[in-house]
């Protein structure tokens, strides 16, 4: 049955075909796998998650998303052509229909039992979520205590490697008010 989940679909896989039609197929796969490089970048030569961990991801993806614009141009000018912007599309649209199946699994979780029936009776709900549960493994959802443990193990590796870690502005104040009060008599 086609419902108003459908044509939420429909309207995001027609927006990124757009997109990936006016952007082609080379630079699409470069903003795509820029990502991908960010964050292999990043983990490599960032010891700490924190800011410095976010500016080499941000910094490495731009690079390969300007790699990929220039890339792109010469491509379609002198390759491609027509043919860049069809496969771009195709590109486009599968990707859209990969980023509706990934989030369709948290945020299904929160919605209502009522509207939980109402995805699973649309069209894309009956045939997409089947075919991510057979395809993709399940994603675990992480409490708060499991992404603290997370940053504590963080910091003893940080402290393995001899980098010092960054302290909240209120943790900074009450160490230096503890210095503070051990100096005077």
């Amino acid at each position: 049955m086609f419902n108003g989940f459908d044509l939420i679909i429909l309207v995001l896989v027609l927006l990124f075909c757009t997109v990936g039609f006016r952007t082609g197929i080379v630079t699409s796969l470069f903003c795509i796998s820029s990502g991908y490089i960010g964050l292999y970048v990043a983990k490599k030569y960032c010891v700490l998650l924190g800011m410095n961990f976010y500016l080499v991801f941000a910094l490495a993806a731009l690079v390969i998303i300007l790699a990929g614009l220039f890339f792109g141009r010469l491509a379609q000018e002198i390759l491609l052509g027509a043919f860049d912007n069809i496969l771009g599309s195709a590109l486009g649209a599968a990707f859209a229909i990969m980023m509706v199946s990934i989030l369709m699994f948290p945020v299904l979780g929160k919605l209502s039992w009522q509207n939980q029936v109402y995805v699973m009776a649309s069209y894309s709900g009956s045939h997409i979520i089947p075919w991510v549960q057979k395809t993709l493994p399940p994603v675990k959802e992480l409490s708060f205590s499991e992404i603290q443990k997370m940053l504590e193990e963080q910091k003893l590796i940080a402290e393995k490697a001899g980098v010092e870690t960054p302290q909240p502005a209120a943790a900074k104040s009450a160490v230096s008010a503890k210095k503070v009060k051990k100096r005077s008599p």
